[in-house]
């Protein structure tokens, strides 16, 4: 009970300051989703990673449109079945110079129950070319809201926090 209480509080420090003031929409930042309708009109899979070609052509209109950051909630962790598409992105991304890719941290257990920790990071031809990478996973609390960044130590940040690192703005841990 006294858990549940403390962490209502806690929850409660963190949305108070919103309920007071109007909602502040961002206006210079456009996101783009990889939904239903997109697979759809895109001719994607549902059950297979997309095409990289699309992701790169994306950055390149992207660098045409001169956008300051791009950020890839997408773990391009393993390699893409056509080589060509790969390296389009991976020139993409280096010519870009503003791109930050996203990584997977993975909670395990082994044979004998021990919990392992392991982090899937996006392909080493990509890491080295983009600006930075973080977490992806932002941990929820108990009432299904996100309050906090996933964050566990220097050599482990957010995707959140390292996209705003990469456009020099104010951040913490």
């Amino acid at each position: 009970m006294l858990t549940r209480l403390g962490d209502g509080l806690t929850n409660l420090s963190f949305d108070l300051p919103f309920l007071f003031r109007p909602v502040i929409r961002p206006q210079e930042t456009v996101l783009i989703y990889l939904d239903e309708e997109s697979h759809k009109l895109l001719n994607q899979p549902f059950n297979a990673p997309w095409d990289r070609s699309l992701h790169a052509k994306l950055l390149e209109r992207l660098k045409a449109q001169q956008a300051k950051a791009v950020v890839f909630d997408i773990v391009f962790s393993d390699p893409g079945p056509n080589p060509e598409a790969d390296e389009r992105l991976m020139r993409a991304i280096q010519a870009h110079g503003g791109v930050v890719l996203s990584s997977d941290y993975v909670l395990t257990k082994d044979g004998d129950g021990r919990l392992n920790q392991r982090l899937i990071q996006p392909l080493e031809s990509f890491r080295k070319v983009a600006t930075d990478s973080g977490v992806s996973q932002l941990p929820a609390d108990s009432d299904f809201v996100i309050r906090k960044h996933f964050y566990t130590s220097q050599d482990l940040q957010s995707l959140s926090y390292a996209a705003a690192k990469s456009v020099g703005a104010e951040a913490t841990q």
